[in-house]
């Protein structure tokens, strides 16, 4: 096995491979349960076979489009943004929609 195929896919209990969605600009797994969970069942009911995800941004700064008529998957970030407190400065962590989409969700995508 290729060291990219270790970094996307692992072996459960069951001997069974499981496919680990990857950051496409990154090429680092998401680490986030809730994300990975959303991730994955996207993947399962689309058919998509891609481990690859990424915004609409960083598909585009890859020079990368999505095709006609594609949605992306909600998922939840979080920004960390610096807040006022009365002794100084606090980090908060702030919920944001975020929509994901799948490799083969591109133009021209050839798996």
């Amino acid at each position: 096995m290729t060291k990219i195929a270790k970094n996307i896919t692992k072996k459960s209990s069951k001997g069974e491979t499981d496919v680990i969605p990857l950051n496409a600009m990154t090429h680092k797994p998401y680490f986030d349960a809730a994300i990975v969970q959303i991730l994955k069942e996207a993947a399962i009911a689309k058919g998509y076979i891609s481990p690859r995800w990424a915004t609409l941004k960083n598909w585009n700064k890859l020079k990368k489009s999505i095709a006609k008529d594609q949605h992306g998957t909600l998922v939840i970030t979080y920004d960390i943004q610096e807040q006022r407190v009365e002794d100084g400065i606090e980090e908060v962590r702030v919920p944001v929609d975020t929509y994901l989409f799948n490799e083969c969700q591109l133009k021209g995508y050839r798996g």
